[in-house]
């Protein structure tokens, strides 16, 4: 686990479910109250990291499906980044990029045989991302954000790589 985040995130997580409720009203309070619901029932889902695949459609703390996916991502990279770092350059930097776009072939065709838009679209009408459906099926899943990790990974390793040589990048200007 991620024990530097997750005290704190809990201690979100119970100003969520405790304390939240009871600072204000208000038309639109009532999203409040059934957020703090969400999270006095889904708590655990937050602190073990896993929010963002099972029960998506009650989310506590909105934006912390991102801590679940970075977290996840961060779990697979260590692998990945394990057998990139036991493979010869050529091979690895090959399987980094079997890697990437396979994480961008499976964005291709979640995108389109669901026939989905390549963008979670905010309207007026959203008052409640939870309940958009691309927001739950594709926007928050961590297979869905594989791919800017990767080209991380790969940047990464390419200044890993270069670090003790001479030549810079020219300026444009």
């Amino acid at each position: 686990m991620n024990y530097r985040l997750t005290p704190l995130y809990a201690t979100i997580i119970g100003f969520y479910i405790w304390i939240l409720p009871l600072l204000g009203s208000g038309p639109f309070w009532n999203i409040v109250v059934e957020e703090s619901a969400h999270c006095a029932k889904n708590w655990w889902l937050n602190l073990l990291y896993i929010n963002n695949y099972v029960a998506n459609s009650e989310l506590c703390v909105m934006h912390g499906w991102y801590l679940a996916a970075d977290f996840q991502l961060f779990v697979c990279s260590q692998f990945v980044i394990y057998a990139f770092w036991r493979m010869p350059r050529k091979i690895g930097y090959s399987f980094l990029g079997i890697l990437t776009l396979m994480s961008c072939t499976i964005l291709f065709f979640a995108t389109y045989v669901y026939d989905a838009p390549s963008v979670v679209r905010f309207t007026p009408s959203v008052t409640m991302l939870e309940n958009v459906a691309e927001f739950k099926m594709y926007y928050i899943k961590t297979h869905m954000c594989a791919t800017g990790y990767l080209v991380g990974i790969i940047a990464g390793a390419i200044l890993h790589d270069h670090k003790g040589s001479t030549w810079r990048l020219s300026k444009v200007c």
